[in-house]
């Protein structure tokens, strides 16, 4: 697979409206899934409670608003908050690098690195799993997951 070039940039007030329908587009069919529906206010109104630009950043092909990344770091934990991919950029090995530079960077400085994802949110745990998360808790919604290093390694050396 021909992995797509991408960049970051900071996300500024002005991404909001992106950012939103990024949201209503990948997550959607997992909140309708998950909650049994997709209320627009309500969705409007808490992604206008949590969107800070300075924590957020847009992920970038060829100047293209593709996606976003949301990464909390806090004491010796990295938390992946947010991973979110446009469908038309989905499958071309973004995702997969953007989760190959954090494990590397949470090795480098030791630190722990997590994630939840909504149960109904298949896809995404299948790789999170194949990049070596493993499932720490569940509750009705979510799976808590974290990187395990024994699985990198073990995956690195075969061959």
């Amino acid at each position: 697979m021909n992995q797509q070039k991408y960049t970051f940039r900071k996300a500024r007030p002005g991404d909001f409206g992106f950012l939103y329908e990024l949201n209503k587009i990948t997550m959607k069919n997992h909140v309708v899934q998950t909650w049994g529906k997709w209320d627009e206010k309500e969705q409007m109104d808490y992604l206008k409670k949590i969107f800070k630009p300075e924590d957020y950043q847009i992920i970038l092909v060829n100047s293209k608003e593709a996606g976003t990344l949301v990464v909390i770091e806090k004491d010796n934990k990295i938390k992946i908050d947010r991973l979110q991919i446009m469908p038309e950029f989905q499958g071309s090995g973004i995702g997969t690098a953007i989760l190959d530079k954090l494990i590397t960077k949470t090795q480098k400085n030791q630190k722990s690195l997590c994630l939840t994802v909504l149960k109904s949110n298949e896809r995404a745990k299948q790789l999170y799993e194949k990049k070596g998360f493993q499932v720490t808790r569940e509750n009705n919604e979510r799976y808590f997951m974290s990187f395990k290093e024994s699985h990198q390694n073990t995956s690195l050396n075969t061959g």
